[in-house]
């Protein structure tokens, strides 16, 4: 299992989601429950993404907002880097 890390902007762009679109709050708490057993694949359309130093993906919330993470598997993390809005 992986661990699941928000950064403080995920932090503050998950309590905007659950204050503005109470729906995508709960799909987006869902879909971090999934990254913690399989980051790289499940629902949300996943897609990794190519211009990111880093091994960095997304998953759609919504038409609007995505899930941005990064998985390090050295360390058995997935770092979420954003949840509010499209590509930052």
């Amino acid at each position: 299992m992986y661990v699941i890390r928000l950064s403080p902007e995920a932090q503050e762009d998950l309590i905007l989601l659950r204050r503005n679109v109470p729906q995508a709050y709960k799909k987006a708490v869902k879909l971090l429950s999934e990254l913690e057993e399989h980051p790289r694949t499940g629902t949300g359309q996943v897609e990794q993404l190519k211009h990111f130093a880093n091994e960095t993906w997304s998953r759609r919330i919504n038409k609007e907002h995505r899930l941005v993470y990064e998985i390090h598997d050295e360390k058995v993390l997935v770092l979420v880097i954003s949840s509010f809005g499209h590509y930052k």
